[in-house]
């Protein structure tokens, strides 16, 4: 992953993660809402995730012996 990917998802999730947390412990939105912003966040964290684990798999070439 490109290291401006990478920081912008990073920043994304914590932004999410802080939204999620201080709109549930303040009441702040309806639960409709709050449910959104919770898919939201859990989007966000796995596009990271797959993304993190996509830049370290290992690439197999084949040898040419069929």
């Amino acid at each position: 992953m490109t290291c401006g990917l990478h920081t912008k998802l990073d920043a994304a999730y914590e932004a999410a993660r802080a939204a999620f947390d201080e709109a549930h412990s303040t009441d702040a939105l309806a639960d409709n809402t709050l449910n959104l912003l919770f898919v939201y966040y859990q989007g966000i964290k796995k596009i990271r995730e797959d993304l993190v684990h996509k830049e370290h798999e290992d690439v197999v070439l084949p040898d040419g012996s069929y």
